[in-house]
């Protein structure tokens, strides 16, 4: 750091810049997922009167946390990487494209962070513009997503790149996240409610699951249009994006079944959907690592 630098984080984290970014990464994935299933199922995912209000809290509060400190520790690990102190963070938000994408994901991180404790008090008869406004921080969190990520470096399709982008968080965001939130917001409720509650998941995540594989295609093939073949076979991103990719069928293979289930009156066992949260949690941090991965160059 510079001459009188005051750290920003403590020392443990500022020496191992390696660590810091796929796990600031991860925490913007998981805030944004939780967010967004927050804001997705907010229209009929209510907690059920005898239900955990534990897990509802950690869901929530997790995802508050991981709101506010992954912005900070990607502004550390950029100040560090650029050898600068806290002092000259304002120039590097100021002057560079880099910072101006880290505002409007700090911004919207920090609406959405404000706006999800009062989820709990949600019901598909509240007050529509509470439901409204968290959409509108999460959706915003996404989209500003694109601009600390390989979208922002995309120069032959930038647009096309920061859509497809946005389009895979907010269809992650509303699948994963609305799992977790169906699954916290059900158990141990009357079965009746449970069931109208899978229902309303099901039919979103009908729309969701082929919106996320859609733009993760797009995103993936503007990634590696420009390489040759062994260039991609032996870079880690394809290596990362291929794990990636196992992962993800095996959650569309536990989402097709649990659709079964729901589609015969069944709700879903705790089992099998902490089976299939775990492996879309892996896939999340896949992404993460994946997201600070340089894709194979053209030649």
């Amino acid at each position: 750091m510079g001459e009188g630098a005051t750290p920003f984080m403590p020392t443990l984290l500022a020496s191992a810049p390696a660590v810091i970014e796929p796990v600031a990464r991860l925490l913007l994935y998981l805030g944004v997922v939780i967010a967004l299933g927050r804001a997705f199922t907010g229209a009929y995912a209510s907690p059920a009167p005898n239900g955990s209000p534990i897990a509802r809290r950690v869901l929530v509060w997790g995802g508050v946390t991981a709101l506010v400190v992954a912005p900070l520790l990607l502004l550390q690990r950029q100040l560090t990487a650029l050898d600068m102190s806290l002092a000259e963070a304002p120039l590097l938000l100021r002057e560079s494209a880099w910072g101006r994408g880290w505002i409007a994901v700090a911004g919207s991180a920090a609406w959405s962070a404000l706006l999800l404790p009062f989820a709990e008090r949600y019901a598909p008869s509240g007050p529509w513009w509470r439901i409204a406004l968290l959409n509108l921080g999460a959706v915003a969190l996404a989209v500003a997503m694109g601009g600390v990520g390989h979208a922002a470096a995309e120069v032959q399709w930038p647009w096309i790149a920061r859509f497809a982008d946005a389009g895979h968080v907010i269809g992650m965001g509303g699948w994963i996240g609305g799992l977790l939130v169906t699954w916290v917001t059900t158990r141990d409720g009357p079965h009746a409610r449970a069931m109208a509650t899978w229902r309303a998941f099901s039919r979103s995540a009908t729309v969701l699951a082929p919106l996320t594989l859609v733009t993760g295609v797009i995103s993936s093939a503007l990634r590696l249009t420009n390489a040759t073949w062994p260039a991609i076979t032996t870079s880690p991103y394809a290596q990362l994006l291929a794990g990636k990719v196992l992962i993800v069928l095996i959650v569309l293979a536990y989402g097709a079944r649990q659709r079964q289930r729901v589609h015969r009156a069944q709700v879903p066992p705790s089992r099998a959907v902490q089976q299939e949260a775990t492996f879309a949690l892996v896939a999340l941090t896949i992404t993460a690592v994946l997201t600070g991965t340089e894709p194979p160059s053209a030649p």
